[in-house]
């Protein structure tokens, strides 16, 4: 039994990566892979929720042993936990790891965005600034899960524009992880990296000003840590409803903007 997943292009993740063709078990489990990537990054399936196979192999009507290879994969990026004799689940990371997620994204991401500064061209800051756009007029129209996904890819283009590969992979990885972590300990009502200091990261690299870009992203990181507080145990899910095909819907972005690949908590040679 099984059914094609169709792209959900605009509303998940666009940072979802290839997988190298020699890692690729096929197309059914890289299918389940990125869905179930995209409903967690963007908290559609809150940490700490059940991921029963039985009910996902209804849900997407595939096979359970495609499910298990799917979280399996999942479970590499350390974004679902499995334990013999339990039901995988999300990843629910405790609030001292909270804590040491932002400091080391501090670590990376303040000399990445000094080096984006220093290099990023007229194509590169038009991506970016389309990119806020969108994700203010996610905040605008209350889309809190479109604006988490577009604030996480944010700071991918950051990093890969700073000409790093292997260190832009890694803050794929722990951008994926903070998507739990807000999840988690974020304050309710409180948008996770708020527009307006990205808006000053942005004018900062449009300046080419790589002392304020570092001192706008340190303040930014140091600010969500700093806020971070515990949530309660997520509810039910209904998987049917959550991973029902959905119409692929490509957002404009302006001409001559080739959009470049962003590091995603799945690359080749990357281990979590």
């Amino acid at each position: 039994m099984s059914r094609r997943i169709p792209a959900q292009s605009g509303n998940g993740p666009a940072t979802v990566p290839d997988r190298p063709a020699q890692r690729r078990r096929g197309a059914a489990d890289e299918a389940v892979y990125r869905a179930l990537v995209e409903a967690i990054t963007d908290h559609r399936l809150p940490p700490g929720t059940p991921l029963p196979e039985d009910r996902l192999a209804s849900a997407f009507g595939y096979s359970r042993s495609v499910i298990r290879q799917a979280l399996q994969l999942v479970a590499h990026d350390r974004l679902v936990e499995q334990r013999p004799n339990h039901t995988a689940a999300v990843a629910r990371p405790a609030y001292e790891e909270a804590r040491d997620v932002f400091a080391a994204r501090i670590l990376l991401e303040v000399p990445l965005v000094a080096e984006t500064a220093r290099r990023a061209g007229e194509a590169d800051l038009a991506l970016l600034e389309h990119n806020l756009a969108q994700e203010r007029g996610a905040i605008e129209a209350g889309d809190r899960h479109g604006q988490l996904r577009l604030s996480g890819e944010f700071h991918r283009f950051i990093a890969s524009l700073a000409g790093n590969r292997v260190a832009a992979r890694f803050v794929g990885q722990l951008v994926s992880r903070s998507a739990l972590i807000l999840a988690l300990y974020e304050p309710a009502g409180r948008p996770s990296c708020a527009a307006a200091d990205h808006a000053a990261l942005l004018a900062a690299m449009a300046a080419h000003d790589p002392a304020t870009a570092q001192s706008c992203m340190a303040q930014h990181l140091e600010s969500l840590a700093e806020n971070l507080a515990p949530a309660p145990k997520p509810g039910p899910i209904d998987f049917r409803a959550l991973f029902a095909p959905r119409p692929a819907a490509t957002p404009p972005r302006p001409r001559g903007v080739r959009l470049r690949r962003s590091a995603t908590p799945r690359q080749a040679g990357v281990r979590g």
